[in-house]
């Protein structure tokens, strides 16, 4: 069986915006151990999966922050609609999933405390934290 602490997903959440009808979430996803890979990043909205995306999108600053090429391709965002209402106290959950199905919390709260949180990181500061955050430019939608 494997070491379930370095097939565990590091992720890194790192934005969301509210853009017109749909919520725009960004951020990285690993495995530190080369045997393993990010399977996906899942975004829970009350409960309920929204989407479930790839971990592969360009990130150069994730790889040149850890020292290891394979994680170029670590990005993922996804949109997601707008829950009807007021969707500030929508429950929102983002989840990252190993090939061997370990998870990993990566944000649980409201949508407003996220959007609220996440806002006085753009643009982010790299070194101000232990792993790099996303940079300032937004990337296409899937």
């Amino acid at each position: 069986p494997p070491k379930l602490r370095h097939c565990r997903p590091v992720t890194k959440f790192g934005w969301i915006r509210h853009e017109g009808d749909h919520l725009s979430l960004n951020g990285w996803a690993i495995c530190l151990a080369p045997e393993y890979q990010v399977a996906a990043v899942e975004i829970y909205l009350n409960g309920r999966l929204a989407a479930s995306v790839a971990a592969d999108r360009p990130r150069p600053d994730v790889a040149n922050h850890f020292g290891k090429p394979e994680f170029t391709r670590s990005g993922w965002h996804c949109r997601v609609p707008v829950p009807a209402g007021d969707f500030g106290d929508c429950r929102l959950l983002v989840i990252s999933r190993s090939d061997v199905g370990t998870r990993a919390l990566v944000f649980a709260g409201s949508v407003a405390d996220a959007l609220t949180e996440r806002a006085a990181r753009q643009p982010s500061n790299p070194s101000a934290k232990m792993v790099p955050e996303p940079d300032s430019t937004a990337p296409a939608s899937h």
